[in-house]
């Protein structure tokens, strides 16, 4: 379907990138004469090794230019396909704080949701012409998609909420002048029916369940206990033996 092929973008590995980067990949590309190409080495040597943002500052920046850029958009997509606008706050330096901490080890290229607004819908249908709508724009590069309405989507991680969340980036010649043009943004596309369930109450014990997950990750705790649990079992299925001095392959499964 559309839907799934969209969805194909999610095995890229999506950062937000700096301007620099834009800056070497221009000269790389230009024929280097004189000055140029002294410009060229300058930037080469002595800007940052790493194409990748690490300033959480610099990312708040570039979110605060996109913001504006980003609504405009939201709304022309809803009021083509039946949706709501429904505006979001840039995400506080607190919540943006525990993400990387707990999630993307202080990486901070990897936070793509700075900035970001929501449509809902009534129906799926809706959905899918808004998708229409977001992926003909010409402006708009759709880097990544979750579609968490899809069944087989385990709706555990998300105590039981489901969207469709889609990262982009939005390049107009605004954007370019002001280097944000590489700034991932994120849009929900959300049902109706979820929305109307969800209160700050809920919302709030859903981020206790999200933080408390992700201390009780397989990186922190299961997973060495897991590794454990196989050593254990593989030493009980060698070493394991019937009372008549054989092998039981019965008395050392573990259940």
């Amino acid at each position: 379907s559309f839907l799934d092929e969209l969805a194909d973008n999610e095995s890229i590995d999506i950062r937000n990138v700096g301007r620099d980067e834009d800056r070497r990949k221009e000269g790389s590309r230009s024929n280097k004469s004189g000055l140029a190409c002294l410009e060229h080495m300058w930037l080469s040597l002595f800007t940052r090794k790493s194409r990748f943002i690490s300033s959480l500052d610099q990312l708040y920046v570039q979110a605060i230019g996109m913001d504006p850029v980003l609504r405009a958009k939201v709304q022309a997509w809803a009021l083509a396909s039946n949706g709501t606008f429904r505006q979001a706050r840039l995400k506080s330096v607190a919540q943006a704080t525990e993400k990387l901490l707990h999630t993307y080890k202080e990486d901070v290229s990897r936070l793509l949701d700075l900035c970001r607004h929501s449509i809902v819908f009534d129906s799926v249908r809706d959905i899918h012409l808004c998708l229409f709508h977001l992926a003909t724009d010409q402006e708009v590069q759709l880097v990544r998609i979750k579609n968490r309405l899809d069944p087989n989507y385990d709706s555990w991680s998300t105590a039981g909420y489901r969207d469709v969340s889609l990262i982009l980036r939005i390049q107009t010649d605004d954007t370019v002048k002001l280097g944000i043009h590489t700034h991932c943004v994120e849009v929900l596309l959300v049902l109706s029916s979820f929305v109307q369930v969800m209160t700050k109450d809920s919302h709030a014990r859903y981020r206790e369940f999200r933080s408390l997950r992700q201390i009780m990750g397989p990186s922190s705790i299961l997973a060495p206990l897991g590794h454990l649990a196989n050593r254990l079992s593989s030493g009980t299925r060698g070493g394991k033996t019937s009372s008549h001095g054989s092998s039981s392959p019965t008395a050392s499964k573990v259940h």
